[in-house]
């Protein structure tokens, strides 16, 4: 599946997207927020289309899951990323009102990030 490349080079432009949007408030948390959960998605699936694996499901919480099966991720960004994606699954606008992390929430979101950007990247080289 070496498409997975393709998926590793748009997470990784995605990610500095974040970091520098973030530092330079150029946008809003809340869009900071879902290029950070989009590259989230983009590392851990690509990092399982390398492993010959094919996500069954694209929860943050499901592909964390999965590629720690492979990769270790510590328990604490694991645990940051299972809250995120509690945060963001929505059901119903009338009920629950849409996440926007204040900045000390996007900057320990980013720093998870990041973690997960090193360890993907580490686990993909050949």
């Amino acid at each position: 599946m070496a498409e997975y490349k393709a998926f590793m080079e748009e997470a990784v432009s995605l990610t500095r997207t974040v970091e520098k949007s973030f530092s330079s408030k150029k946008f809003d948390n809340k869009f900071i927020l879902n290029l950070l959960t989009l590259a989230l998605e983009k590392f851990m699936v690509g990092y399982l289309m390398s492993k010959n694996t094919l996500p069954e499901g694209h929860t943050l919480s499901y592909l964390v899951e999965k590629s720690s099966a492979y990769l270790p991720i510590p328990v604490r960004q694991k645990e940051s990323i299972h809250e995120l994606d509690e945060k963001i699954q929505l059901c119903s606008l009338e009920v629950v009102s849409p996440f926007v992390p204040d900045d000390e929430e996007l900057s320990a979101l980013i720093e998870t990030l990041l973690m997960i950007q090193e360890r993907v990247i580490d686990g993909t080289k050949v």
